[in-house]
């Protein structure tokens, strides 16, 4: 996680007493007192040396500081009209709730604030919180780590910091600083422990890894292996897949399992508005596909499909999923009235045997990161194999995959200057980690105006086979500008066409307004050297698109790409690049 709010000098905002007027006093740049603690999450290096000052940045604007974190809360409560006291009291904050709200906060008003006036952004900021219900966010550890350095707001929000709204406590700089204190020393602790664990599963899983990769005595010498190291590393070479299953096929398995059976992961899906809104104008705006069909939902989840496709007047919808969110899928649909038009069924579908022998309709969200990460297809295609009628229709039909180049100013710009400092070492280090892993993050579409797009992939699930889901694939996309190409940006759109009466799509690109993006997001494929174009030049190569060998429901990506300069008939020199998205 690479966040910054390198915005230029800051102001200090002193409150004065009720009904009096605030004075802005601007400070260029900041003092040695101010300087940053930078997290390195992925290796969760922590400074934890004390916090000198009090000084709080403001909810909306970041580059204005209150005198402390009481009168920020204070200004936020009478200048936007929001209580963040009373809001935390009613949603309970403990000391991690109230840094995961803090840090959503911050997120959201760094992707937003150009976009947004004061108003606009209260109420998105506000959006995750007004249904009532305990947002998913408050559950994801992601929001553990700053946004902002030194931000004195982190713990602001806990109920432990203040008795109700008003309580003076937070607004002392001696009790700010001592609480501050004692909640770094508790934080401290937990994340030693957390790096204690993390070692552990590190070890577990080299060791799991030679396991895997020892020859299985009751396999052929030549079985689970690639024909040679050098295509291993550049797939140039077809992979001999075993008849049997590795020794922790069945472990991977399960954890891929376990991880739907947590509603959190539900609560991002259906909170998904582009997502699960153009499944249910599928469903119920093609009657001719579903009213009085036979309709099979693979990987139904909560079961949100299977009763859109009921509620459209299915015959019946026969609905699977190996996660023990089944159980709760049961009681949404006995409590929802679909008891007689909905029959669940608890595994995997190529284990079950469903009570007819053919299906009308098809349906599933099977998509991942990238697509194809998790690789859930697989079911899919087995079940349309196995149970798709002649003249059926298996939804999505079709999933093209895009690919642009973009420039990204912020996560290694930043590191040249830190409140003055130059920090190379850690801009190497955070380019070598980019350059190695695929990065799923939402980008925007100013970051995407350097080239045009191109269609690099299509996934026919329609007609299309297993096979088709490891490819090579060529692609070239044309500068528009002149510009740094930093990374190659890559996305896919969800098409239901297929003898619909109404065709639905949707896109998990950058060139949609934030709030219509999806929980997908993009995949940045970051170059190791940065590749500088001028209007008309072109990137073309190929994109290299494997499983990998220790698990199949993850990826080798391999990125074959070459600089030409406009206008001419000689093409740059190719050059390679890996990631493991995993």
């Amino acid at each position: 996680i690479y966040k910054t709010n390198h915005q230029g000098p800051r102001q200090v905002v002193t409150t004065p007493p009720a009904g009096g007027m605030s004075d802005i006093d601007s400070e260029a740049g900041g003092s040695s007192d101010d300087s940053a603690e930078l997290v390195d999450a992925q290796d969760g290096d922590w400074d934890w040396g004390e916090q000198e000052s009090s000084a709080t940045r403001d909810v909306l604007y970041h580059e204005i500081e209150h005198e402390s974190t009481g009168a920020c809360l204070d200004h936020c409560a009478s200048k936007y009209g929001w209580d963040l006291r009373e809001f935390a009291k009613r949603l309970q904050l403990d000391i991690y709730g109230s840094i995961r709200v803090v840090n959503y906060l911050r997120k959201e008003v760094l992707a937003n604030r150009a976009q947004l006036d004061d108003i606009a952004l209260t109420k998105h900021l506000q959006h995750p919180f007004i249904n009532g219900t305990r947002p998913a966010l408050l559950e994801d550890d992601s929001f553990l780590f700053p946004v902002l350095e030194d931000d004195a707001l982190l713990s602001a929000l806990s109920q432990e910091s203040f008795d109700g709204p008003g309580h003076a406590g937070v607004s002392e700089a001696t009790d700010g600083v001592s609480a501050l204190r004692m909640q770094n020393e508790e934080l401290r602790s937990q994340l030693i422990a957390q790096q204690a664990l993390l070692e552990d599963a590190k070890t577990s899983l080299i060791a799991n890894l030679q396991d895997s990769s020892a020859p299985d005595e009751h396999s052929s010498s030549d079985s689970d292996v690639i024909d040679s190291p050098s295509a291993q590393r550049s797939f140039g070479g077809k992979q001999k897949r075993t008849g049997g299953k590795s020794k922790n096929f069945e472990a991977n398995e399960q954890s891929y399992f376990d991880s739907y059976a947590k509603t959190g992961i539900h609560h991002e899906m259906l909170s998904d508005h582009t997502r699960t809104e153009s499944y249910r104008l599928f469903l119920q705006e093609n009657p001719s596909l579903i009213k009085d069909k036979i309709v099979l939902d693979v990987g139904c989840g909560t079961g949100i499909l299977s009763m859109f496709a009921a509620q459209a007047g299915a015959k019946h919808v026969y609905a699977i999923d190996m996660s023990d969110i089944l159980t709760d899928a049961r009681e949404i649909v006995r409590k929802n009235g679909f008891a007689d038009k909905i029959t669940l069924f608890q595994g995997k579908v190529e284990d079950i045997k469903l009570p007819v022998e053919q299906v009308d309709v098809i349906v599933s969200e099977w998509m991942g990161y990238f697509l194809l990460y998790e690789s859930m297809l697989d079911s899919v295609i087995w079940a349309r194999d196995k149970y798709l009628a002649p003249g059926g229709v298996c939804m999505p039909d079709h999933t093209p995959m895009f690919i642009s180049a973009i420039q990204d100013d912020v996560r290694l710009n930043f590191w040249d200057n830190v409140y003055g400092f130059q920090m190379p070492n850690i801009k190497e280090k955070v380019h070598r980690q980019l350059a190695s892993e695929p990065v799923v993050d939402h980008y925007n579409g100013e970051q995407c105006q350097l080239s045009d797009s191109c269609m690099f992939r299509n996934v026919d699930c329609q007609n299309g086979s297993v096979a088709d889901l490891e490819f090579i694939a060529d692609f070239q996309v044309v500068a528009h500008k002149s510009g740094k190409c930093d990374a190659m940006l890559t996305w896919f759109d969800t098409i239901f066409r297929e003898k619909c009466d109404r065709e639905v799509v949707f896109t998990t690109g950058p060139h949609v307004p934030h709030e219509k993006q999806t929980h997908w997001k993009q995949t940045a494929l970051y170059l190791a050297e940065p590749v500088m174009l001028e209007e008309g030049d072109s990137i073309s190569g190929k994109v290299h698109c494997h499983r990998r060998k220790e698990n199949a429901r993850h990826l080798d990506i391999l990125l074959e790409y070459a600089h030409t300069k406009k206008g001419s008939t000689v093409r740059g020199e190719n050059k390679f690049q890996n990631y493991a998205l995993y």
